[in-house]
């Protein structure tokens, strides 16, 4: 009779969070590049670089909780673009197009 192996426990940790490595690639070289671009700005120094991707990061963050908090309340696992549209119009930045 072969000898009985150990029954598996379930893991009870929890799944890491997707949105570490998604904040992390929001405020790359390229992005804070092209975002400077947008606003107007010509040319920048790599001493503002890392400055800007922390600014960037944080305000993505930030945003990106208060729309998590909404979409808790409404008992959805999904966020949808209205929760990041009252996410943004809650800190005060108004996204013009949407009502």
């Amino acid at each position: 009779m072969p000898p009985k192996q150990p029954k598996r426990r379930k893991s009870t940790a929890k799944p890491s969070s997707p949105l570490k490595g998604a904040i992390d690639s929001v405020a790359t070289k390229g992005s804070v590049r092209r975002l400077a671009r947008r606003g107007g700005v010509k040319r920048l120094t790599h001493s503002v670089l890392p400055e800007m991707s922390h600014v960037i990061r944080g305000f993505v963050k930030s945003v990106i909780q208060v729309a998590i908090s909404y979409t808790m309340h409404a008992k959805r696992t999904t966020v949808v673009a209205t929760d990041i549209i009252h996410a943004l119009r809650k800190k005060g930045q108004h996204l013009y197009g949407y009502v």
